[in-house]
């Protein structure tokens, strides 16, 4: 009898921290998501130096929220997206809005894919 209390105890565990590390891959590629479209309006409008800032502000937001994905996610996802975050940055710097308009919508997509892909889903356990 214990050692089903124990099993059922752990199990519930492992399903509160698989939910927790949903919501909070969600409510942080969110935070990313909108770092990302703030500095791509900056570009669209023409305002570099507030676009940099930005994109600074989006540095800063990716080292702090991303600092726990490597638990939860492939390493290959986080790089990908680290990439973008660096392309975007230099893009702007450079004022080349195409490109820089380019990897936001690219690092957007890629953000709001990660969510989706870790979720528990019957989609993705098949």
């Amino acid at each position: 009898m214990r050692l089903v209390g124990v099993v059922l105890a752990v199990f519930a565990v492992i399903v509160f921290l698989g939910f927790w590390a949903d919501y909070s891959l969600t409510a942080s590629t969110g935070r990313l998501v909108q770092n990302v479209a703030l500095a791509s309006q900056a570009v669209a409008g023409g305002r570099w130096d507030a676009a940099y800032g930005r994109s600074r502000q989006l540095e800063t937001a990716w080292n702090r929220e991303a600092q726990w994905w490597p638990l939860v996610l492939d390493h290959s996802v986080i790089d990908g997206a680290r990439l973008n975050v660096g392309k975007l940055k230099e893009y702007i710097a450079a004022h080349e809005s195409g490109p820089a308009l380019a990897q936001a919508e690219e690092l957007r997509l890629k953000l709001e894919n990660i969510p989706d892909k870790e979720a528990v889903t019957l989609k993705n356990i098949l």
